[in-house]
């Protein structure tokens, strides 16, 4: 989610401290431990692996020509800042479990997220990550914008590159785990390359389309082919191009063999500008199912969004799920936290939590 940007000026102790806290957790300010945990060994190829996501995938489809859709909820970063309320204080749950993976190096245990994630498939539902990746380049936050050569990342002769790989590993070893008990997660990394907010698509230094494309594919063959990671389904996600100076949607496309989903990212207050500059419309191109692999809204942050306005979402009918976004202090994003949150889960046409057949 693009960044947003907090007022110096604090007029007592606790306010300072409170930001620096807000930093830390949710923006990444400070430089990050690069610490590489042992490498999992790769299980084999499980053929119902294959066949889960076939079958998930024939689920996405057939709700893109349907007026019905998954509805998700994001809970949160995974670096120890989850709101498990936000899944749990809904009745019934949505279909989707949206996490966050920010901002660290991903070398944690994550007991408890399983677990959540175990029961959560176990009842029917699917799992999706992001990654708030640090920059590799010099161990900053994710939306540190220094300008770099980008092929640095993929040459393996580079201090970039071991960084890289530090963080693919660790991300490699939570995805092994989740193979293990044979849950299939619905990946989106690099999401908002187009938006200009992060170092994988900087405004400062727009990656070319064959330099992003090139660290799309090396991060998709290190986890596919050296892990042998067959439980991923790629979600190619970008942002809503509301400004002409960003990207459009379809340039960092890395090429159909690496993408199973297209998904928007879309923060606005109402749905009016959805297919702005064609961003919903060239995404119809690749003939992937199609997400809103983030929405929330854009200024209406105190408790009253009104979740209804969700509902316009079905009116576009490739749409196949979406996942609203979690709160954080000062911002009530989640469906729980804003008004009419029985009218959206009980609303049939979203498929609640055990009722899509995969």
């Amino acid at each position: 989610m693009e960044k947003i940007y907090i007022k110096k000026k604090m007029k007592n102790t606790s306010r300072v401290i409170y930001v620096a806290l807000l930093c830390a957790i949710f923006y990444s300010c400070n430089n990050v431990k690069f610490e590489r945990a042992s490498t999992l060994a790769a299980t084999p190829i499980d053929s119902m692996h294959s066949v889960s996501k076939n079958n998930i995938l024939s689920l996405l489809h057939r709700l893109g020509r349907s007026d019905s859709a998954l509805l998700g909820q994001n809970i949160g970063c995974a670096d120890g800042n989850l709101a498990y309320r936000h899944m749990d204080n809904l009745n019934p749950k949505p279909s989707i479990l949206g996490i966050d993976l920010g901002y660290d190096t991903y070398g944690r245990d994550y007991i408890q997220m399983i677990a959540y994630i175990e029961n959560h498939v176990k009842s029917g539902g699917l799992v999706t990550f992001n990654m708030e990746m640090p920059n590799p380049y010099n161990k900053k936050g994710d939306h540190d914008k220094t300008v770099f050569d980008y092929s640095l990342l993929t040459d393996e002769s580079t201090s970039a590159n071991f960084n890289l790989k530090t963080i693919l590993a660790n991300i490699g070893n939570l995805l092994q785990r989740l193979k293990d008990n044979h849950i299939i997660v619905l990946f989106r990394p690099f999401h908002e390359m187009n938006g200009g907010w992060y170092w994988w698509g900087s405004d400062k230094h727009w990656p070319t389309q064959q330099e992003f494309q090139n660290l799309w594919i090396y991060t998709h063959d290190y986890l596919t082919k050296e892990r042998k990671l067959d439980n991923i389904l790629w979600v190619y996600s970008v942002n809503h191009q509301y400004d002409p100076k960003q990207k459009s949607v379809d340039y960092y496309y890395p090429g159909d063999q690496y993408v199973d989903i297209v998904g928007l990212d879309y923060y606005q207050d109402n749905m009016s500008m959805v297919d702005q500059n064609g961003s919903l419309s060239k995404l119809s191109q690749y003939k992937k199912p199609i997400a809103f692999s983030e929405i929330g809204s854009k200024k209406i942050r105190k408790g009253n969004f009104d979740n209804n306005l969700y509902k316009e979402v079905l009116q576009y009918h490739q749409v196949s799920y979406i996942l609203i976004w979690h709160s954080w202090p000062n911002n009530k994003m989640a469906i729980e936290e804003n008004l009419n949150a029985g009218s959206l889960i009980n609303d049939g046409r979203f498929l609640p939590l055990g009722s899509a057949k995969y």
